[in-house]
């Protein structure tokens, strides 16, 4: 990874980045030295996390999880710009660099599995949203350090009054019109069940009423409400996506100073880069398209089959989600870092070279080649609904 590409990552938000290493000082400054850290293993407290696709880090493409976690420790906490080494995490390669890490053949194996349990959860969500990641330690049955997740109880009331709201039809198609069930009751207590998704015999009324395979339930209805938590997320993007997608606009219009081959290079990297970006827009359109109607059949039409059929292969829609909203916001971050060098009267031909080429790493295409060890990193809301804006 370059250090333009690195740059990108490190200041990337949740979609595509945990730093572990930020929770352990800011809980070490307040608790001490003694204080309770996410990982028994040292050096994994002061790591930091990605969501990756990329060839350079050697990572085995998997259709059915494409995005695969990058663990990676900085030679100077204080400086990860800098570069460090980096891991594609599964339990061979983490296995390996930990006797690598600590010059042991005799690891702690206890600490190891604890740790490796984490690492897990950490692999087994598309992003490090904070509300996902928080869903999916407590579905793991894992007791962290609150102080490792980054969700603020306002945030955390908006998104469950949000998913209350999606829910609340659902619940009510879970029963007879004629019950005396009491709804509001019933909603409370099945959205809660639905997030942690502990027993699914607590939620069996509801599973049947959607028609799920009760085998299939839990990974179904965590999918949809990582699903239903990317509607805020989309939501919240928009409007950096708007103001990039104006610029590109102008962009086009750009002439320069340059030999023919340098401006058909900038103009091939320019129209990759927009038929991505539009490309994968258009496919979370109609993934929304797609929810927004079969929702709507089956709560007021009392048409269960679209929407049964939408969860049912909403595992890939959602992992595919998470992979565009990383890409989004990666584009974003890029813009921010180059956006004063961009704008203005003087235009540097190499500076928007640069500035495409490292959009197209950023939305290079997923690889499929074998599984590295690890590698040293170079030092060189409104829903679905509203998401209907035309970019790019």
């Amino acid at each position: 990874m370059d250090r333009e590409l690195l740059n990108v990552f490190l200041r990337s938000g949740p979609a595509r980045k945990y730093d572990a290493s930020y929770f352990t000082r800011a809980t070490r400054e307040r608790d001490g030295e003694d204080a309770q850290t996410l990982f028994r293993l040292g050096f994994l407290n002061d790591a930091i996390f990605f969501k990756t696709v990329f060839a350079d880090t050697g990572q085995r493409y998997v259709e059915s999880s494409p995005v695969n976690m990058l663990v990676f420790m900085p030679y100077d906490d204080a400086r990860p710009f800098e570069g460090g080494e980096s891991f594609i995490f599964n339990e061979q390669n983490f296995n390996k660099y930990a006797h690598f890490k600590l010059r042991t053949d005799c690891l702690d194996y206890a600490a190891f599995d604890a740790d490796s349990r984490v690492l897990s959860v950490l692999d087994s969500v598309p992003t490090f949203s904070p509300l996902i990641l928080e869903l999916a330690l407590d579905r793991s049955g894992l007791t962290v350090p609150p102080s490792y997740l980054d969700l603020t109880p306002e945030i955390r009331s908006k998104l469950m009054s949000y998913l209350k709201d999606r829910i609340r039809p659902l619940i009510v198609a879970a029963y007879d019109r004629g019950s005396s069930v009491n709804v509001d009751r019933a909603v409370e207590d099945m959205t809660m069940k639905l997030l942690t998704l502990s027993d699914t015999q607590d939620i069996m009324p509801f599973v049947q009423a959607l028609r799920i395979p009760p085998e299939q339930a839990v990974e179904v209805l965590s999918s949809w409400i990582g699903i239903t938590y990317f509607e805020h997320e989309y939501a919240c993007i928009q409007i950096h996506l708007r103001e990039f997608s104006e610029w590109m606009t102008a962009a086009d219009r750009m002439r320069w100073t340059a030999s023919p081959s340098e401006r058909e290079y900038l103009r091939m990297l320019m129209d990759y880069v927009k038929n991505k970006l539009k490309g994968d827009w258009g496919r979370v359109m109609a993934l929304a398209k797609q929810y927004r109607e079969t929702y709507s059949d089956m709560v007021y039409n009392n048409q269960a089959k679209g929407f049964t059929e939408f969860l049912l292969n909403c595992r890939k829609s959602y992992w595919d989600m998470g992979d565009v909203l990383g890409r989004f916001e990666q584009t974003v971050v890029a813009w921010r870092q180059f956006r004063r060098h961009l704008t203005g009267a003087n235009i540097s031909f190499a500076t928007m070279t640069d500035f495409f080429s490292l959009l197209r790493k950023v939305h290079g295409a997923p690889p499929r080649a074998p599984t590295n060890t690890f590698t040293a990193t170079a030092a060189d809301g409104g829903g679905f609904a509203s998401l209907s804006l035309d970019l790019f």
